[in-house]
């Protein structure tokens, strides 16, 4: 009779084992899984512009000036007009090594579904986007529009824009003075900011910091690397996308390749000519604009 007691006693504690231990395991694969359903990711600052981003995520409590990066934030530009479907990166000479002198910049805003001519206008009332083209925020607008007023044919080389841009210092310093005033202006309008000339955060300024944050952190502290559930290529590359404008593409662009579905269907994953370095370098013109 004890020795039939001891026996029950043995089972029910194995069974209570394992279904602790299967709790354990399902608990663990929830908190790793990441997809575009996933309730801690789903308040993607998308609606914010790069700049204003930027600014978000690395300013301090005392901050009096706007924190930028224009390296990072025109490099981030460029990647999500390629995703957006305006713009591309392509070899002039495919022959040849990547380097700025060998990359030219496509215009495709046609494919995308601007359906009112090249150029962009500065007060932008006059775009008229399909619903499946993705809209631009206003750093990408300016940079957009900057790239317009240079094209020929559709598509110019690296070379030659930024060459352009340093012989004209009229549209140079306009497009300099839209891009320095964006975070300003956008913050008051959008309701971050109490006073646009301290830059002290509003309670809705305080909350879009917290999502900038949570989200740099989330991509800066290697959760990508040791999640596993599959990505979706949307997902996958708006990752790559902040990645870059946070200056951790290079980082964490590896672990997006091996975690999304389908990469080689995506336009921007495992493509060298949207490398780091390769943006950095598409961002010279607007750098030289800045100057």
């Amino acid at each position: 009779m004890n020795d039939n007691i001891i026996l029950m006693a043995v089972i029910y504690g194995a069974i209570f084992l394992l279904l602790i231990s299967i709790f354990i395991i399902k608990a663990k694969k929830k908190k790793t899984t990441v997809t575009s359903k996933n309730n801690s990711y789903e308040e993607f600052p998308v609606e914010l512009d790069e700049s204003l981003i930027y600014h978000l995520t690395f300013a301090n409590d005392e901050s009096k000036e706007p924190v930028k990066n224009y390296n990072n934030v025109f490099s981030s530009v460029i990647l999500n007009l390629v995703r957006k479907g305006y713009i591309e990166l392509s070899k002039i000479n495919e022959e040849k090594s990547l380097s700025f002198n060998n990359i030219k910049i496509v215009e495709k805003s046609f494919e995308a579904g601007l359906s009112n001519g090249l150029l962009v206008s500065n007060n932008f009332t006059d775009i008229d986007v399909t619903k499946d083209a993705e809209a631009l925020t206003l750093t990408e607008r300016y940079c957009y529009d900057f790239i317009m007023r240079y094209v020929q044919d559709r598509e110019i080389s690296l070379s030659d824009f930024c060459a352009k841009v340093s012989e004209d210092s009229n549209n140079a310093k306009e497009f300099a003075e839209n891009i320095a005033g964006t975070i300003k202006s956008l913050g008051d309008k959008q309701g971050c900011f109490k006073n646009t000339e301290t830059f002290e955060l509003t309670q809705v300024g305080k909350s879009e910091r917290n999502k900038c944050k949570k989200l740099y952190a989330f991509l800066n502290d290697g959760n990508l690397e040791k999640g596993r559930a599959t990505l979706e290529i949307e997902l996958a590359e708006k990752y790559l996308v902040y990645a870059t404008l946070f200056g951790i593409s290079e980082k964490v662009s590896k672990s997006l390749i091996k975690r999304c579905a389908e990469p080689e269907k995506s336009v921007i994953l495992n493509n060298d000519i949207y490398a780091l370095n390769i943006l950095l370098d598409a961002a010279k013109p607007f750098i030289e604009a800045m100057k």
